[in-house]
Order: C-alpha cells, then structure tokens, then sequence
C-alpha cells in the first residue's frame, strides 16, 4: 500500500499510472462510495458519481499541486 503521496507521483508518471490508479481506486473506492452515499442516497447514482470522480481524478491528475 502506498502513501497518497506515492499515488500522485505514480499517477503523474506515465510508466506505472494505471497501476497507481487501481491502487488508487482500491484504497479510496469504499470510503468515498459511503461519503457520497450519505449524500445522495440512491445506489446507481451513487456509483455514477463515484465513477465519475475517479475519472477526474485520473484526467487532471497532472495539474495537482498536492
């Protein structure tokens, strides 16, 4: 297991980024599913979101500054 450090570094680097983001989805997927979940209460939205939030995640990943 990574730091969150680790990740964004291994997300910035192209060689190892899809494994960083597997790693990534796997340390985050089932505490941030439940963050949205007390917000938006419905299962299927709440995997759309989720999704969606990785998506960003691995888009923009180049423009975080930590």
């Amino acid at each position: 297991q990574y730091t969150e450090d680790q990740l964004v570094e291994r997300l910035k680097n192209g060689s190892s980024s899809q494994e960083a983001f597997r790693e990534l989805i796997n340390q985050y997927k089932e505490r941030l599913y439940w963050h949205i979940r007390n917000m938006v209460k419905d299962h299927d939205d709440t995997d759309d979101i989720l999704q969606n939030t990785f998506l960003k995640v691995f888009k923009n990943i180049q423009q975080f500054k930590g």
